[in-house]
């Protein structure tokens, strides 16, 4: 799903319990929200391209917990082509 406001462009994908939401500011920040209705987790895409953990979110806890990071984050990490790439590496962009 794709949505477009005077605010933001939101992309949106589901499946299951699952959700993964990118949002685009106006000034091109770029904005991930990845979650489940247990957990959800924010990250941002700064201007060295990494991808930075904004918060963590434990829905399940009354009332729910958040967790504040705002470190480069090495647990977000993809294979490419073999290649192992991590958040705190730059050229996500």
């Amino acid at each position: 799903m794709l949505t477009v406001s005077l605010n933001f462009v939101v992309a949106e994908t589901k499946s299951k319990d699952a959700y993964i939401i990118e949002q685009v500011t106006p000034s091109g920040q770029h904005n991930w929200t990845l979650g489940t209705s247990r957990v959800e987790k924010k990250f941002l895409l700064d201007q060295s391209d990494k991808f930075l953990p904004v918060s963590l979110t434990n829905k399940v806890a009354r009332p729910p917990r958040d967790y504040f990071q705002d470190v480069a984050s090495r647990e977000f990490r993809v294979t490419i082509n073999g290649n192992l790439r991590t958040g705190e590496e730059g050229g996500w962009a």
